[in-house]
């Protein structure tokens, strides 16, 4: 069976206020392009990119609006990881692709924001497609195809103070890994679904999606992993040099905790998300 997910877009973090954690995603050396807006909805955002996926801060800005159940979402976790979107080059002929195969999806469906530039608005534009909860892999999970991808990715939005470069993995905590791991071979493909005794890893091109046992994730992160917390709870992205992003890490005041090969940076210090940094 044809793999539907064979690359990643990005993760959305949801934030109770937008410039506080632009502030602090600055200090734990991401840079920000301009503020955009949804057009119709009343949530606004900021990306950190990098060359292949990037990262959207996700806050409320007009409560009287469509918020897309955010505000529920940080009712619930008060601030976090709230879900990620996989690319889709033609989101049309994937909702059909998937309807063929007997399961439930919503869209395509259109949405614009307005990047608030110095130089003049730009209004980048996206297709969107939602997965049935019953029906994607252990988290919040949609597919966007971007319409005019030179608007979001822009050089001087791609360089980063701590040498951030990509999206490598996310991690979720799951009560049960095998209805998962079926879910995952429909998305993924037979070939790229891994189960291992208290995880299972699904893979597409250079990133990985990871489910963990609730237990698991204590012993991954030594503990920084919130009790009794499924879903979404982290991601991992690759530096040029781990050491200099520790270096810079240090002199903004952030804690961390070294493991062999990353660099944890607890919730309490990323809007409720465990941030992983690896060397590429």
């Amino acid at each position: 069976m044809t793999p539907i997910i064979t690359s990643f877009d990005h993760v959305l973090i949801g934030v109770q206020d937008l410039e506080a954690a632009r502030q602090n995603w600055e200090k734990l050396g991401f840079a920000a392009c301009p503020r955009g807006r949804h057009i119709g909805w009343g949530t606004a955002n900021y990306c950190l990119m990098f060359p292949e996926n990037y990262i959207e801060l996700i806050g409320i800005v007009d409560p009287s609006q469509f918020t897309n159940n955010l505000d529920k979402f940080l009712e619930e976790r008060d601030e976090g990881l709230l879900g990620l979107a996989y690319r889709s080059e033609d989101v049309e002929g994937d909702v059909a692709l998937l309807r063929q195969r007997g399961l439930t999806v919503e869209g395509p469906k259109d949405l614009a924001r307005i990047i608030e530039h110095p130089e003049g608005e730009l209004r980048p534009r996206f297709r969107l497609m939602h997965f049935d909860p019953a029906s994607r892999p252990g988290l919040l999970a949609f597919a966007c195809q971007h319409l005019t991808p030179e608007m979001v990715w822009q050089r001087p939005w791609l360089e980063h103070p701590n040498g951030a470069r990509s999206i490598r993995r996310v991690t979720a905590v799951v009560e049960e890994l095998e209805p998962w791991a079926e879910v995952g071979r429909a998305w993924f493909g037979e070939a790229q679904v891994f189960r291992g005794t208290a995880s299972i890893n699904m893979r597409a091109g250079n990133f990985e999606l990871e489910l963990l046992h609730p237990e698991f994730a204590q012993t991954r992160f030594k503990g920084a992993a919130p009790p009794n917390l499924y879903g979404p709870l982290g991601f991992t992205v690759e530096v040029e040099d781990l050491a200099a992003c520790q270096r810079l890490l240090e002199a903004a005041g952030v804690s961390t905790m070294e493991q062999t090969t990353a660099l944890v940076v607890p919730p309490s210090e990323a809007n409720g998300v465990i941030l992983e940094f690896v060397s590429a």
